[in-house]
């Protein structure tokens, strides 16, 4: 049985006086604000002593902090004093310390105490002394995780989310997960994640239906990748079918660079997927890797603010003229009704439209889209009037209109009451101007 209350130590560590203290310092490490943290091992033998100084702790000159950490066997701190093992030591990536000295305290230990299966955490050396310190302590999570050898799932287990107290082996500690599928979650992702009872869950369902994905040890990127795909929502069975087919490309992301770099271009092609569910022309039209600033922009109205921002554009329409739609005279001239139509109207047309969303829905300026008849769902023309008057109409990539269909928006502009400003319809002299 797990024992998470601690009791009455029958030893205590020799008393270490101040003067003393500061002679073992001054002689271990001279003062120095470089590398002001230091964590001093004063004994290896029969009991480990170990010293954390910061000498600036709040910019104070000297020795501003001191905490002192003594492993013995069956010697147990409070629970305060653990974390502020973890805190001021194993967690703190400013503490120094001599690498000799956990070499000669990883040989002594392992040698005396085999059945500890120590380990020298060569990127991690300080958690050979957590290793030692939970070995001695006895029956705590992390003795029991550490002897199996999942040092990372001990590193993060004072996360679990409901721990089982009656717990005898680390299958039982992580809700029946079996041993095998623990061994290849013991990385820095797979510990984190198998503290929370969905991805316990979703590990032994994976289990079950692709018990393939637990062949090798995975690494970091791949227990992250399966956490994305989880995150959207996928069932298990998708999640293992996806996660296989790119299990091989994430076996070669060790760095956390790497996997942002490769989960950025995922999210681009899965956003693209989205909006391609929404409308078929996303998919057709925009290419990640090159439309990547635009496919952001279209993900925020569609998938983020799409109700809000067609809520905005039904309000703007009601303070337009009605009558300056029309379908009556050869073409189809009508408002954007929604933000997809926005979206694909810039899409499609390879314009700037999308930064007018904020103008057109605070009526500021006025965006209006002229088909064909007999094919009204394809962009063709877009209008831009502004202030009153004509003051854009351009074809796809900004293209000009022909001399027919420039008289056209013409006679449409007088029969509304619409000026006509400065407007050419002519893309040199109107962008000169």
């Amino acid at each position: 049985m797990l024992e998470l209350k601690i009791g009455k130590n029958s030893w205590e560590p020799p008393k270490l006086d101040d003067e003393e203290v500061m002679r073992l310092i001054m002689k271990k490490v001279p003062l120095t604000k470089e590398n002001h943290e230091q964590l001093l091992i004063l004994r290896v033998r029969p009991y480990v002593d170990v010293l954390y100084v910061d000498y600036n702790y709040r910019g104070d000159e000297g020795i501003g902090r001191a905490e002192r950490f003594v492993f013995r066997e069956n010697y147990v701190w409070s629970s305060e004093r653990e974390q502020l093992f973890v805190e001021l030591c194993l967690d703190n990536v400013n503490c120094r310390y001599k690498y000799g000295l956990i070499d000669e305290i990883y040989d002594y230990y392992n040698e005396l105490h085999p059945e500890w299966n120590l380990r020298r955490y060569y990127t991690d050396s300080i958690r050979v002394l957590d290793h030692i310190y939970h070995c001695m302590r006895k029956n705590s999570v992390k003795e029991l995780l550490y002897k199996c050898n999942l040092d990372m799932l001990a590193k993060h287990s004072d996360d679990i989310d409901d721990l089982n107290l009656l717990a005898s082996s680390p299958s039982e500690v992580y809700d029946g997960v079996p041993m095998k599928i623990l061994r290849t979650l013991n990385c820095e992702v797979g510990g984190e994640m198998l503290c929370y009872d969905e991805y316990r869950k979703l590990f032994k369902a994976l289990g079950r239906s692709y018990g393939e994905i637990y062949s090798q040890p995975l690494n970091d990127a791949q227990c992250g990748y399966i956490r994305h795909l989880h995150e959207r929502e996928l069932t298990p069975k998708e999640i293992g079918r996806i996660y296989l087919s790119r299990r091989s490309e994430l076996s070669y992301l060790w760095h956390p660079r790497q996997f942002r770099d490769f989960l950025c271009k995922v999210q681009g092609t899965e956003t693209l997927s989205d909006l391609a569910k929404i409308d078929p022309l996303y998919g057709k039209c925009l290419r990640i890797g090159e439309d990547d600033s635009e496919i952001c922009e279209i993900q925020f109205y569609l998938l983020q603010g799409r109700e809000t921002y067609n809520h905005s554009v039904r309000v703007s329409n009601r303070k337009r003229d009605y009558d300056w739609q029309e379908r009556n005279h050869g073409y189809v001239v009508r408002y954007p009704q929604t933000i997809n139509d926005f979206c694909r109207e810039s899409v499609y047309m390879g314009n700037c439209l999308l930064g007018y969303v904020d103008a057109f829905i605070n009526n500021a300026t006025t965006i209006m889209f002229m088909r064909r008849v007999d094919d009204v769902n394809t962009p063709f023309i877009t209008i831009e009037i502004y202030d009153g008057k004509l003051a854009q109409a351009y074809h796809r990539f900004n293209e000009d209109c022909t001399p027919e269909e420039a008289q056209w928006i013409r006679d449409y502009c007088k029969r509304h009451n619409i000026g006509l400003g400065q407007f050419e319809f002519n893309r040199e002299l109107d962008l000169a101007e």
